[in-house]
Order: C-alpha cells, then sequence, then structure tokens
C-alpha cells in the first residue's frame, strides 16, 4: 500500500492502473506521486515510474493521502 501524494480526479469512475513514483515521507510512509501521462499505453511514463497504483472504480475522485494498493516493477525503488 502507498499513499497518494495528491488529489486525482479522473474522468469516469472505472478501475485505473497510474504510473507513479515512489519515496518515502519523512514520517518512513510509503507516498504514490502520479506521473502525467496520456494514456495506459505511455511509455514515457513508464520509464520514470517504480510501479502502478490501483485505483478502484467505485469512484473517479481520489484524495491526497488515502493508501492504496501498489504494484512495484523497479528493482531500485526506495522500499
Amino acid at each position: 500500500m502507498a499513499r497518494l501524494s495528491e488529489t486525482l480526479t479522473l474522468s469516469r469512475p472505472l478501475e485505473y492502473f497510474i504510473p507513479v513514483k515512489l519515496y518515502l515521507s519523512g514520517e518512513a510512509v510509503l507516498q504514490a506521486q502520479p506521473i502525467p501521462h496520456h494514456s495506459s499505453g505511455n511509455l514515457a511514463a513508464l520509464a520514470l515510474a517504480d510501479g502502478f497504483l490501483s485505483l478502484p472504480s467505485a469512484s473517479n475522485v481520489f484524495e491526497a493521502g488515502n493508501a492504496f494498493p501498489v504494484w512495484i516493477f523497479r528493482q531500485n525503488s526506495p522500499i
């Protein structure tokens, strides 16, 4: 799980996998910073990402500070 670092408002309530950069906060909490992208196939965003944040289909607004599952794919991520 990682905490979303900023509020996201997405177009529709779908399940989203948002590319994110991961970092540890001053309190040693895993934070997820969304990387701007145009679609799930944006290769440039994936090159910068440490993983995907999985956002559920229950809403299209996701508040900063809420924790969501994260799928880490970069071996040298901060955890």
